[in-house]
């Protein structure tokens, strides 16, 4: 018979099997962190990469009002203030001085009664609050990923260029500043821009604007 003092003990204590059992649901936890984290960066770089491609298009959609029409005249119906120079959001569709670009804009007024079926998913939403209709509270809104009810706010900023005459016709060359701010979420009954997914991002594009020589009388 084995002394009692030097009987050895053989398998797995219960302290050694609730430390296994912690080391392996820590080791869980920290992947189950790490997938989502990694997730989430790559829906934002999906959004991003969506929101390049919309900033792009609506440049080319305003540089092509501003050039072939009398969008620049139409301040005082789509700048804030009515004054060329600074915000400009679309407030309502070009009038067919400017271009007929018929059923882009719609327009609400309350957040309350905004949902996903507001405005197209190649349609802006003008949110026209109470006050002045050139007031710089009122916002345009586009989707970026309309299947999970993501947004992004448009906005440009027209801005003086110092342009010999001779090379500008009537003194018509302006630099213009597209911004896009996302991803916002729009939440039916709430508003089409709430700040939901973490930091808002703004990116932006700058050229230059002129009425073409031609399209004048």
């Amino acid at each position: 018979m084995i002394p009692l003092a030097v009987r050895q003990q053989f398998g797995i204590t219960q302290i050694e099997v609730l430390i296994g059992i912690v080391l392996t649901a820590t080791l869980v936890i920290g992947l189950v962190g790490l997938w989502s984290l990694v997730d989430e960066q790559f829906q934002r770089l999906q959004w991003r990469q969506k929101a390049v491609f919309e900033l792009n298009a609506q440049t080319e959609r305003l540089a092509a009002l501003y050039r072939h029409t009398n969008f620049l005249g139409e301040a005082g119906r789509h700048a804030d203030g009515g004054v060329t120079v600074g915000r400009w959001i679309y407030r309502e569709d070009p009038s067919p001085s400017e271009g007929t670009v018929s059923g882009l804009v719609v327009a609400e007024n309350h957040d309350a009664d905004v949902d996903a079926n507001s405005f197209g998913e190649r349609q802006i939403l003008h949110m026209d609050y109470p006050g002045p209709p050139t007031a710089s509270s009122h916002t345009n809104t586009i989707w970026l990923d309309r299947d999970n009810l993501v947004t992004a706010e448009l906005a440009w900023e027209i801005a003086e260029i110092d342009v010999p005459p001779p090379a500008c016709w009537r003194n018509s060359c302006y630099f213009m500043t597209v911004s896009l701010s996302f991803p916002y979420r729009l939440v039916a009954g709430t508003a089409a821009m709430v700040a939901e997914f973490g930091e808002i991002e703004t990116l932006q594009v700058r050229t230059m604007v002129a009425r073409r020589a031609s399209t004048y009388d």
